[in-house]
């Protein structure tokens, strides 16, 4: 299984992706949509194609708020 294909599943069960890359970067993966990531990269929102992630992976687990009307 890939890196992409982890990732993937991951945010299926509802959960944010944090990759840490050997150069310092760090993107915060947020949804995917067919082959478009979309992530968060110094606190900006972006959509790009992801060819490959080679980077750490770690799971942000999101603790859902209740909503209020």
């Amino acid at each position: 299984m890939t890196n992409i294909e982890k990732v993937k599943r991951i945010l299926d069960a509802g959960h944010w992706v944090k990759v840490s890359y050997d150069d310092g970067i760090i993107r915060t993966f947020t949804s995917y949509y067919e082959d478009r990531f979309s992530c968060i990269k110094d606190d900006c929102l972006y959509a790009n194609p992801a060819t490959t992630i080679n980077g750490t992976i770690e799971v942000i687990q999101r603790i859902p708020t209740a909503y209020e009307a």
